[in-house]
């Protein structure tokens, strides 16, 4: 599914910053740089949590997690993230609370 009749935008520098610790020692800082600099986003609905969905010309398909991680918020709730990749892209980070 093809993301490009969405609004989009470039990263702000907060989620550049969080997937950058996140994909560290997972991609090549250089690789990763200039995916982040030039990557234009959507937000995903998703309760306000932080979700985005990277912009690509052409739909692909699902790929694989880069990374998940968990932490429990200031309210006690458990946050997961996950990083995927579809084919050489980034393709989306999630953020949901349990």
């Amino acid at each position: 599914m093809s993301t490009n009749s969405v609004a989009s935008r470039p990263l702000r520098k907060e989620e550049r910053e969080l997937i950058r610790f996140l994909l560290l020692g997972v991609l090549t800082e250089a690789s990763l740089e200039d995916t982040l600099s030039v990557s234009l986003v959507t937000d995903m609905q998703d309760s306000g949590m932080g979700s985005i969905r990277f912009v690509h010309p052409k739909a692909q398909p699902f790929g694989r997690a880069l990374m998940e991680a968990q932490y429990v918020d200031s309210d006690g709730v458990l946050v997961s993230i996950a990083v995927t990749q579809q084919e050489t892209a980034i393709s989306s980070m999630s953020i949901f609370g349990r």
